[in-house]
């Protein structure tokens, strides 16, 4: 991540590990569908989908969380950037052409 920081990267998104589990890709799609499509910043997206996906549910409290190497999760995704980046944003239109 950090060769594509140096030669310019605003971001880098990936997987520490192979990334192949279906929790893993299923945590990216919702990740992307919340930053591509509902334009949250990526930080809030991220920490949203990390605790929806590895929240303790048996104990009713919302806080809990269950570590990543107690689920058996061969990956973990990682962030490189600034986590207050909106990458896009419903509010922002296409700009109007001169000549029209």
């Amino acid at each position: 991540p950090m060769i594509y920081l140096d030669h310019g990267s605003v971001c880098v998104y990936g997987n520490a590990g192979t990334g192949l589990c279906p929790e893993a890709d299923l945590q990216d799609d919702m990740f992307f569908r919340d930053v591509m499509i509902d334009g949250e910043p990526i930080g809030p997206a991220y920490t949203k989908q990390v605790w929806l996906h590895f929240r303790d549910f048996t104990t009713s409290d919302p806080t809990a969380m269950y570590g990543t190497s107690s689920m058996q999760v061969t990956t973990i995704q990682c962030i490189y950037g600034d986590p207050s980046l909106i990458v896009y944003s419903p509010e922002w239109h296409a700009p109007v052409p001169i000549d029209a």
